[in-house]
């Protein structure tokens, strides 16, 4: 499969509170949480200020990942559906195209008057 979308999340501030916590500092959920806003790339803003407007009691890291997931699986979803219209139209025939004229390339015999190559609408 390949890869819609090519942000890159930056993880550098969540290894860093990681690091911290290890060290025996207290890292608070919130910073977490926003620790793993501050990371996204700029595609992901929408998100990221509807996030951050959360009342604290809903600002959690727990909310910000299922927010997360819920974005990257729409994303992936719109990104697969996206490749399999490109894959239709690949599959499509020049025949069922029309041409330069902008006249069907289809031959046959109309139904109505029996004329080849012409087709009553």
């Amino acid at each position: 499969m390949e890869v819609c979308y090519e942000d890159v999340i930056d993880t550098k501030r969540i290894v860093g509170l990681h690091y911290l916590r290890e060290a025996g500092a207290e890292i608070k959920d919130e910073d977490l949480a926003y620790a793993m806003l501050s990371g996204l790339p700029e595609t992901y803003d929408a998100l990221t200020m509807t996030l951050a407007s959360l009342e604290n009691e809903k600002f959690n890291s727990v909310e910000v990942r299922k927010a997360l997931t819920m974005e990257y699986d729409r994303r992936m979803s719109k990104c697969e559906d996206e490749q399999q219209k490109n894959e239709i139209a690949a599959y499509q025939t020049k025949k069922d195209k029309p041409n330069a004229s902008g006249k069907s390339t289809k031959s046959g015999k109309c139904f109505s008057c029996g004329r080849q190559e012409y087709f009553a609408k």
